[in-house]
């Protein structure tokens, strides 16, 4: 049983009123990555961690060997960033992707690729749009809603800058999924991507919406539009 409960509520709450009754004997949460970043400004270091079951969490250094688990101060930045820029000046492709994994599992088969910390729920910096101008971007977000809206922020933040952009939505949850599921082996499954990427139309704007739009629908975040 997967549920989130947009209104905020516990897990306690939830399992209580389905009348459900869950050994979680065996659910302690044990940190299974860490991904470093720097802070887009000043270059701080931070991390975000990942929880088995699956969860995470932001930390950044005390200064005495520890860490303040929040990361308030810090401006979010791209996973990779000085690979992302020699990639782009090296006028390679590259894959804008919505979280570590996809990452990784696109980086292993020789796919330059990067994510924003915090995933669909983040704001990107106005500084970090420079990056990808003259850019070869394909932006591949997770097959569901959020994931969807999200693509189309970023797609309406590159667009203009980059020299190609695409936006490709995979009939799997993710693209970590469609290269696991692909039957004929990772690094055709590549192929079979790459592919798919050279037969998708360029990413073409319809407009911005204006803040006055969006001041007209309550509750709308207008970084997820």
């Amino acid at each position: 049983l997967l549920l989130y409960c947009h209104a905020g509520c516990s897990f306690e709450a939830i399992i209580k009123a389905l009348d459900l009754r869950l050994n979680r004997e065996n659910d302690s949460p044990v940190i299974t990555d860490t991904y470093d970043y720097q802070d887009a400004l000043t270059g701080e270091p931070y991390q975000v961690v990942r929880y088995k079951p699956k969860a995470f969490k932001h930390r950044r250094p005390d200064g005495k060997g520890g860490w303040i688990w929040n990361i308030n101060g810090i401006t979010p930045n791209l996973w990779h960033r000085e690979d992302l820029e020699q990639a782009i000046a090296d006028d390679k492709l590259v894959f804008i992707c919505e979280g570590e994994k996809d990452v990784l599992n696109l980086r292993k088969y020789g796919q330059e690729a990067t994510t924003i910390s915090g995933g669909a729920s983040t704001k990107w910096h106005p500084s970090l749009v420079p990056i990808f101008e003259g850019a070869k971007v394909v932006i591949i977000p997770d097959n569901d809603e959020a994931g969807r809206k999200y693509a189309l922020y970023v797609a309406n933040l590159l667009y203009g800058w980059c020299s190609t952009l695409k936006l490709l939505t995979l009939p799997t949850k993710d693209v970590s999924d469609y290269l696991a599921t692909e039957t004929v082996g990772l690094i055709q499954a590549i192929d079979k991507l790459l592919q798919i990427v050279d037969n998708t139309k360029e990413y073409i704007s319809e407009g911005a919406v204006t803040r006055d739009e969006f001041n007209s629908f309550r509750g709308v975040n207008l970084y997820l539009w």
